[in-house]
């Protein structure tokens, strides 16, 4: 079957047919990915760790938490879009405070 030049044939084919059903399941993560990142970025979750955490925090720290929070967060979740959604808004903001604002390695690192 033609439509104006293209081959529709295609449509009838089993592996399109076969990746409907993913990516389905692949904008379920995306909105949950979204849902979480919004989360993490727009209630004050950001500020009130850095509140509780800036007398002691270090960038040598920091990372070994991040690790270390990003694998409590994976496991229990079940998964790691979720666990980047969650930890990147908190742990950038993390760095650029640790650095004082400034783009530096601590920021890139994370």
């Amino acid at each position: 079957m033609y439509l104006a030049g293209l081959d529709l044939q295609f449509l009838r084919s089993e592996q399109v047919w076969a990746a409907l059903p993913g990516n389905a399941e692949k904008e379920k993560k995306n909105t949950f990915v979204c849902q979480l990142f919004f989360i993490g970025d727009s209630e004050g979750t950001a500020d009130y760790v850095i509140s509780i955490t800036e007398s002691w925090m270090t960038p040598t720290i920091l990372m070994t938490l991040t690790f270390v929070v990003s694998a409590f967060i994976a496991f229990f979740t079940g998964t790691s879009w979720g666990t980047y959604a969650i930890v990147t808004p908190i742990c950038v903001q993390m760095a650029l405070n640790i650095s004082g604002g400034a783009l530096t390695p601590v920021v890139y690192l994370q």
